[in-house]
C-alpha cells in the first residue's frame, strides 16, 4: 500500500529581474507572518541600505521581522522611525557583539521581550549573542518568538571533544534552546527563527539539530523542504547553503500543515536589476525566510475559493511536468491559485 503525504501551501510565483522592491509582497489579512532576516553588518551601505531595507519591509508587510547583525543601533532606530506602522525593539542585554532586534507592527501587542541565557557561562556557546525572546499577541493568539544568531563557520565536522569547535557550539546552543522551550514554554505557540549558521539536511552523526529533528512530535523545522530542495531557494547564495531557519512547536504544526500556510525564502535578488550582486551590495548576503500562519482557516476559505480546474504542473525550476513522487511540484489552477505538492511514496 502506498502511504502518501501531500503538503499544500499557497506559493508566490517566480519573479523576474524586471521587478523592483516596490513589487515585493508577503503579508496578508488574517494571517500571522514572521520573517527572519540577517542584515549583514547593518547598514553595510549606509543610508542606501537603510532606505532600501525600509522599503522592502514596508512592502513585505509582515507582522514581525526578527533581525540579526545590527552593527549600528542608531541606524536601526532610524530604520524603525522611518516605518510608521512598526515599532523597533533592540535586545536589552548583549555582550557587545552584533545585535539582535525586532520590528513589530503596531497593531501587534508586545507583552514582554528579554534576552535569555545571558550568563557569561553561555558566551562561547551563543557566540556572544544571547537569544532574544519576545512575547506577542496577534488577533487574540499569543506567540513566543526566539531570535537566534548561532556561531558561524567551522570545518563542517562536529567535534564534541573540543568546546571551541564551531559545530559543537551550535549543537550546544541548539540543545539549550530546546531545553528552554521544554522547561518554560511547553504548551505555548513558539517560533524560533534566525541565522542558525548550519544545515538541516546533514547526516545524523554530524547534524547539530538532531535532538530537535528527532523530537518530531513537538518540533518541526518549517523550512526543511527548502533545505532539501534545489539551491535556488536557499537563504545564503554566496556560499550556496540554507542557513536561516524557522522552527515551530507542535502547537503550530497542525496549522502550518493546512493548505493556506507556507514558509518561503524571499528571493530579494529578483528585485534588483543586477540580481544577487546588486542585493548583496545594497542590503545583505542573506535572503529573508518567512512563515505565514492563518489562525482561522475557515475565514481563509471564504476569501480564497477552492481551486478550480487544473491548468498544469511545474517543477521547482518552472518546467512543465507530470505528477511525480518525492519531488516538490506546483499545481496551477484556472482561478489563479497555485498549490505546493510534495508526495512521498
Amino acid at each position: 500500500m502506498r502511504n502518501t503525504l501531500i503538503i499544500l501551501a499557497f506559493f508566490i510565483s517566480t519573479l523576474t529581474y524586471g521587478q523592483s522592491l516596490n513589487d515585493l509582497s508577503f503579508g496578508e489579512s488574517g494571517a500571522f507572518e514572521a520573517v527572519t532576516w540577517n542584515l549583514e553588518f547593518f547598514p553595510k551601505n549606509n543610508q542606501t541600505t537603510i532606505d532600501s531595507t525600509a522599503l522592502a519591509i514596508s512592502r513585505l508587510d509582515a507582522d514581525v521581522f526578527a533581525l540579526q547583525e545590527i552593527d549600528d543601533v542608531n541606524a536601526f532606530q532610524q530604520l524603525a522611525n522611518s516605518l510608521p506602522n512598526y515599532e523597533g525593539y533592540i535586545i536589552p542585554d548583549n555582550y557587545g557583539n552584533l545585535t539582535l532586534a525586532y520590528l513589530v507592527k503596531q497593531n501587534v501587542e508586545v507583552v514582554n521581550h528579554m534576552s535569555i541565557y545571558t550568563s557569561s557561562s553561555y558566551n562561547t556557546m551563543f557566540a556572544g549573542r544571547p537569544p532574544y525572546l519576545i512575547q506577542l499577541i496577534h488577533n487574540g493568539t499569543t506567540y513566543y518568538l526566539i531570535n537566534v544568531h548561532f556561531k558561524c563557520c567551522g570545518d563542517g565536522t562536529l567535534n564534541t571533544s573540543d568546546y571551541t569547535d564551531e559545530e559543537y557550539r551550535r549543537l550546544q546552543a541548539s540543545n539549550q534552546i530546546k531545553t528552554y522551550i521544554d522547561s518554560y514554554l511547553p504548551d505555548e505557540n513558539v517560533i524560533v527563527l534566525g541565522d542558525y549558521n548550519d544545515l538541516l539536511e546533514e547526516g545524523e552523526s554530524n547534524n547539530v539539530f538532531q535532538s530537535i529533528i528527532d523530537d518530531s512530535e513537538n518540533y518541526l523545522f518549517a523550512d526543511m523542504l527548502i533545505a532539501q530542495q534545489t539551491s535556488s531557494n536557499w537563504s545564503f547564495p554566496s556560499w550556496p547553503s540554507h542557513l536561516d531557519h524557522i522552527l515551530i512547536t507542535n502547537e503550530l504544526i497542525d496549522d502550518f500543515n493546512n493548505s493556506y500556510n507556507n514558509v518561503q525564502t524571499i528571493l530579494m535578488d529578483n528585485y534588483f536589476s543586477n540580481g544577487f550582486y546588486g542585493y548583496d551590495n545594497c542590503i545583505s548576503d542573506h535572503r529573508p525566510v518567512a512563515i505565514k500562519l492563518f489562525q482561522t482557516p475557515s475565514n481563509v476559505e471564504e476569501e480564497n475559493k477552492a481551486p478550480s480546474k487544473l491548468k498544469g504542473i511545474r517543477d521547482i525550476q518552472g518546467r512543465k511536468t507530470l505528477p511525480q513522487s518525492n519531488n516538490l511540484q506546483f499545481y496551477y489552477y484556472e482561478n489563479g491559485t497555485v498549490e505546493k505538492h510534495f508526495i512521498i511514496n
